[in-house]
C-alpha cells in the first residue's frame, strides 16, 4: 500500500469517526434536554443542544489527551457496568409493566428507504468498536495472533449478546410500534424507570465516546506521520 493510499484511508477513517462522534453528541444532548425540560416548546437555555455539546466536550478534554488506550481502563469498567445495569433496568421495567403483545403488521409503521438506511447505519456503528483492534493489540502483554483473536472474539460476543438482549427487551416492552430511536419511546414514559434508563444511556455515551475519539486521533496522527 502506497503512501497516498495510507493517507487517504486514514483521512476517510477520521471523517467517519467524526460523524459517529457528532451523532453521539447529538443523542447525548437530546437525552439531557428530555431530562431537564418538560415542555418541548421551551426556549430556555436548558433546551439548547449546543450548551450540552459544549459541556460534554469540556468534560471530555482530560480524557481525549490520553496517550494510550490502556489509560481508559476506568471508562471500560464503567461502560461494562452501564450496559449490564441498562439491561437489568429494562428487565425490571418489563416485569413491572408486562410485555406488549403485537405483530409487525399491526404496528402501523411504514417501512421507508430512510428508515432502512437509519437501521443500516446504526448496525454498522454498533460494531464500530473493531476500529480499536490495533491500538488494543499493541497494548497486549503478549502480542500473539491467538490473544488478538480472543480479545476480538470476546468483544464481538459481548456486543452481539448485549444488542440481541436489548432488542428483544425493547420489542417486548414497546411492541413492534417502536421508533427507529428507542429514546423517543423511553422519554414518553413519565416515571422513575424512564429517568434511570436515560441516565444510564448518558453514562454509556460518556464512556463510549473516548474510545471512538481515540481511533480518530490515531488516524490523524498516522496522516501527520506520513506527511512528515
Amino acid at each position: 500500500m502506497g503512501r497516498s493510499s495510507v493517507i487517504l484511508l486514514n483521512v476517510l477513517l477520521a471523517l467517519c469517526i467524526l460523524g459517529v462522534i457528532t451523532l453521539y453528541m447529538i443523542l447525548f444532548a437530546n437525552i439531557c434536554i428530555s431530562l431537564a425540560v418538560t415542555n418541548p416548546a421551551s426556549t430556555s437555555i436548558l433546551s439548547s443542544k449546543a450548551m450540552y455539546v459544549l459541556l460534554l466536550c469540556g468534560f471530555m478534554v482530560p480524557i481525549f489527551v490520553k496517550k494510550r488506550i490502556t489509560d481508559l481502563k476506568a471508562a471500560t469498567y464503567l461502560l461494562f457496568a452501564g450496559v449490564i445495569s441498562l439491561l437489568a433496568v429494562f428487565v425490571f421495567r418489563l416485569i413491572a409493566t408486562g410485555p406488549v403483545v403485537s405483530t409487525p403488521w399491526e404496528s402501523g409503521k411504514v417501512v421507508t428507504a430512510e428508515s432502512v438506511m437509519d437501521s443500516a447505519n446504526i448496525t454498522i456503528t454498533s460494531y464500530g468498536f473493531i476500529i480499536n483492534f490495533f491500538p488494543i493489540y499493541a497494548t497486549l502483554k503478549e502480542r500473539t495472533n491467538r490473544n488478538g483473536f480472543i480479545s476480538a472474539g470476546m468483544a464481538l460476543l459481548f456486543g452481539i449478546t448485549a444488542y440481541t438482549i436489548f432488542a428483544s427487551l425493547a420489542i417486548l416492552s414497546y411492541g413492534y410500534d417502536i421508533d427507529p430511536s428507542i429514546f423517543e419511546n423511553i422519554k414518553e414514559d413519565d416515571n422513575a424507570l424512564s429517568i434511570a434508563l436515560r441516565c444510564l444511556f448518558l453514562v454509556i455515551f460518556l464512556c463510549n465516546i473516548p474510545f471512538i475519539f481515540f481511533a480518530g486521533k490515531e488516524a490523524l496522527l498516522n496522516v501527520v506521520a506520513e506527511l512528515n
